[in-house]
């Protein structure tokens, strides 16, 4: 998930500036002016890099949530492997990233097999068909219709989408959420 913003969405979602330079029409008040200026420019980068920064704790601090209201915690590591880190940025503004280097993580996030077929991800987006042709029926429960594989010694037929990530987005693109972290950042 990236989180990005700039002099635009500064503007766009917090509202005008309201922040006043006075100066005389002098050579000195133009060079004062010129001052002034690059120094507010400077302040709001490092304010956007600041909301984004806190954006991405914010966005940490969901897909934890997720993880742990979703019942997707089993060993930890997924939830452990939740972390931000500063992007790139092209001009005027920030970006941070929140990711997992979890190697399930995708699995968790879109589902897998016939169960994750019955609960797709909200996106939509999400890889359900298989080849069906060696699957066989639940060996420890002989009246489940559902045809799986075994996953080193255990038999799934998958599991439903959980999307951790996909709602900390949700979350965060929220006008009381950014509202609020923008508040406290920008005053």
């Amino acid at each position: 998930m990236r989180l990005e913003s700039g002099l635009r969405m500064a503007h766009q979602r917090i509202g005008k500036l309201n922040h006043q330079i006075k100066v005389d029409l002098s050579a000195k008040g133009i060079a004062e002016l010129k001052e002034a200026i690059a120094e507010t420019q400077e302040e709001l980068v490092a304010k956007c890099d600041e909301f984004c920064r806190r954006m991405a704790e914010e966005g940490v601090t969901q897909a934890k949530l997720q993880i742990t209201t979703m019942d997707a915690v089993d060993t930890g590591n997924l939830y452990n492997s939740i972390d931000m880190k500063p992007g790139t940025v092209i001009r005027n503004g920030a970006s941070w990233l929140v990711y997992t280097n979890c190697e399930y993580a995708e699995y968790v996030e879109f589902g897998t097999g016939t169960e994750g077929a019955k609960s797709p991800h909200p996106s939509g987006m999400g890889k359900y068909n298989q080849d069906m042709s060696n699957k066989v029926k639940n060996p420890y429960n002989k009246n489940d219709p559902r045809l799986g594989w075994f996953y080193g010694p255990t038999w799934t037929a998958g599991m439903g989408s959980r999307p951790f990530m996909w709602n900390s987005w949700e979350y965060l693109k929220l006008d009381s959420t950014i509202r609020k972290i923008a508040k406290e950042v920008f005053g």
